[in-house]
């Protein structure tokens, strides 16, 4: 049955950026604006949420986490053909998002549940050719959302453990030193999530 609370989360996992189109504008007279596509490597994913959830499955957290992907390859379309180039370094965002949760009433210790959060993310990458002792580094801070998909599995009367699914988006980022990069943030995240209710009054 479904109680009503403060709760606190941890979670953890796996994360996917999806490759993104990529644009790269240089500051030549005139500039010139190169376009590409950005390849990621496999990343990780960690955070912390608190929140209340109703006795009605409804639920609102506040959250923090930390996306980490690594940079594998970028391709630039140069005028005299496609130009393929391997990288190293990394892609890290940090996000505050608020999410809202329905968690299905269920008789049983299995509870799934949908949600979808709205926030903030700063961006920071670090990259650079590998054969480039030379690092492009900066931040950007925009806009993200979070369409999340999950279940649940009760320990006892206050603590459950789950698995969860979430897509993670951001308005494209803008990062400038030298050249003005530009790609999408997208990724798929797989994490597990321990979450402890405090102070719970079945109603």
């Amino acid at each position: 049955a479904q109680s009503s609370g403060f709760y606190a989360s941890l979670f953890g996992g796996a994360s996917f950026t999806e490759d993104a189109d990529l644009s790269v504008l240089v500051p030549t007279a005139p500039p010139a604006l190169l376009s590409g596509e950005m390849k990621f490597g496999n990343g990780w994913i960690a955070g912390v949420a608190v929140g209340y959830g109703l006795d009605n499955g409804v639920a609102i957290e506040g959250e923090f986490s930390v996306i980490q992907n690594r940079l594998k390859q970028e391709t630039l379309a140069f005028p005299a053909g496609a130009t393929t180039i391997a990288l190293d370094g990394r892609l890290n965002t940090y996000a505050l998002m608020i999410n809202g949760y329905y968690r299905f009433t269920s008789s049983s210790a299995f509870t799934p549940y949908v949600g979808v959060g709205i926030g903030t993310a700063l961006m920071n990458i670090k990259a650079k050719p590998e054969s480039d002792p030379n690092w492009f580094q900066d931040n950007d801070i925009e806009f993200a959302y979070q369409v999340i998909a999950g279940f649940s599995i009760a320990i006892n009367a206050n603590t459950s453990v789950g698995a969860e699914y979430r897509f993670f988006d951001t308005a494209t980022p803008s990062f400038t030193e030298n050249v003005t990069v530009q790609f999408d943030n997208q990724s798929h995240n797989l994490l597990i999530k321990l979450t402890h209710k405090f102070g719970q009054h079945p109603q």
